[in-house]
This record gives structure tokens, sequence and C-alpha cells, in this order.
């Protein structure tokens, strides 16, 4: 027996109450925003999907970046959403970063001993404040 008809029913939808459902979605969206990650050539940038604004600049790795997207799209008000602490310890990542490299060169260029020794010393305790840093941003 070959069946060529519909078994079910047609069900009927109330399309008034359905848009209007999707629309105060859309407009609760709308107010509080969607964030996402953009790539640039330091590292990722929390931006406003709607109005591509800049929330957070220069975040070195995907996955804080991720974590703090998250905590922007689960918000219902952005404004609840601490980074300030992410900024600075962003901040004092890049610093310690450039102050490796300085002393990475002066240990290599000069020829005193006395400048190559402080430098090394210098780089010992940089390393050791830019690991601290680098482990509480993957860990953000």
């Amino acid at each position: 027996m070959l069946v060529t008809k519909h078994t079910r029913k047609k069900q009927n939808y109330n399309k008034q109450y359905i848009a209007k459902k999707i629309d105060n979605l859309a407009d609760s969206i709308a107010k509080r925003g969607v964030y996402v990650i953009k790539k640039t050539s330091v590292g990722y940038n929390i931006v406003n999907y709607m109005n591509n604004n800049i929330i957070v600049e220069d975040i070195p790795f995907l996955k804080t970046a991720k974590s703090v997207v998250k905590e922007y799209n689960r918000s219902k008000n952005v404004n609840e959403v601490h980074v300030i602490n992410l900024n600075k310890y962003v901040d004092r990542y890049f610093k310690q970063y450039n102050d490796m490299l300085f002393y990475r060169n002066t240990i290599q260029t000069s020829k005193d001993a006395f400048k190559i020794q402080s430098a090394n010393s210098r780089l010992k305790e940089t390393l050791m404040y830019f690991r601290d840093t680098k482990e509480y941003l993957l860990n953000y």
C-alpha cells in the first residue's frame, strides 16, 4: 500500500504572535549588542558588531579573547563587565615583552661587562614577570 497524501495535519501557527516574539528578541539583542573577535597584527580586538566600536584592544591570546567575548555576550548589562584589570595586564605583557627585547639586544651588542651583567639580571627578572603575566592572561 502506497501513501500518496500527508498523514499529518498542517499546523496553524499564529503568525502575528511569532512575528512579535521575533521582533522582541531582535530588539533585546540590539540593545545588548553582539561582541566578536577581530584579529589584528598585534593580537585580537573585542569589537561591538553592530557599530564596530572597539571595546578591548590588543589581547595577545585567542583563549583570553574568547573568554572575554563570552562574558560580554552573556551579560545583560555591558557596564557590569569589568575589563580594566585585563587592560592593565595586557599593557604589562607588552611592556615586559619590549623590555626583554631591549635587554637581549643590549647583551648581544654591548662590550661593557657591567652593562651585560646588569642587562642579564634585569632580563631574568623581566622574564619571571612576563611568565606570570602570560599565565594570568591565559587563565583569565
